[in-house]
Protein backbone atom coordinates (compact mmCIF):
# COMPACT_ATOMS: atom_id res chain seq x y z
CA UNK A 1 0.00 0.00 0.00
CA UNK A 2 0.98 3.30 -0.91
CA UNK A 3 1.89 5.75 1.91
CA UNK A 4 0.72 9.36 1.34
CA UNK A 5 3.77 11.73 1.55
CA UNK A 6 2.36 15.47 1.96
CA UNK A 7 5.63 17.15 1.88
CA UNK A 8 5.78 15.48 -1.67
CA UNK A 9 2.26 15.98 -2.86
CA UNK A 10 3.19 19.73 -2.01
CA UNK A 11 6.30 19.94 -4.05
CA UNK A 12 4.33 18.24 -6.79
CA UNK A 13 1.10 20.63 -6.78
CA UNK A 14 2.89 24.13 -6.07
CA UNK A 15 4.95 22.91 -9.24
CA UNK A 16 2.52 21.97 -11.38
CA UNK A 17 0.31 25.19 -10.97
CA UNK A 18 4.01 27.37 -10.72
CA UNK A 19 3.45 28.21 -7.09
CA UNK A 20 5.89 28.66 -4.72
CA UNK A 21 5.28 27.91 -0.98
CA UNK A 22 7.14 29.84 1.42
CA UNK A 23 9.06 27.46 3.82
CA UNK A 24 7.57 29.28 6.83
CA UNK A 25 4.62 27.81 5.37
CA UNK A 26 5.30 24.33 4.24
CA UNK A 27 4.51 22.44 7.57
CA UNK A 28 1.92 23.86 7.68
CA UNK A 29 -0.07 23.42 4.16
CA UNK A 30 1.92 19.80 4.45
CA UNK A 31 -0.40 19.17 7.70
CA UNK A 32 -3.57 20.72 6.64
CA UNK A 33 -2.74 18.31 3.05
CA UNK A 34 -2.62 15.31 5.58
CA UNK A 35 -5.63 16.41 7.32
CA UNK A 36 -8.13 16.58 4.21
CA UNK A 37 -5.96 12.96 2.86
CA UNK A 38 -7.38 11.60 5.93
CA UNK A 39 -11.14 13.28 5.35
CA UNK A 40 -10.82 12.20 1.85
CA UNK A 41 -10.28 8.23 2.52
CA UNK A 42 -13.50 8.15 4.68
CA UNK A 43 -15.03 9.82 1.97
CA UNK A 44 -14.01 7.09 -0.88
CA UNK A 45 -14.51 4.03 1.34
CA UNK A 46 -17.37 5.42 2.47
CA UNK A 47 -19.80 2.15 1.16
CA UNK A 48 -22.50 3.35 -1.91
CA UNK A 49 -25.35 1.07 -3.01
CA UNK A 50 -24.86 0.04 -6.83
CA UNK A 51 -27.66 2.28 -7.55
CA UNK A 52 -26.01 5.15 -6.12
CA UNK A 53 -23.62 5.18 -8.84
CA UNK A 54 -24.19 8.11 -10.74
CA UNK A 55 -23.17 7.26 -13.95
CA UNK A 56 -25.14 4.28 -13.31
CA UNK A 57 -28.08 6.06 -12.63
CA UNK A 58 -29.96 7.63 -15.51
CA UNK A 59 -32.27 10.33 -14.56
CA UNK A 60 -32.72 14.03 -17.05
CA UNK A 61 -30.31 14.97 -19.15
CA UNK A 62 -29.21 18.91 -18.42
CA UNK A 63 -28.02 19.51 -21.47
Amino acid sequence: MNTFDPYAYLDAAAAAVDLPVPAAYRDGVAANLARLHAMAADVIDFPLPAPADPALAGGDDPA
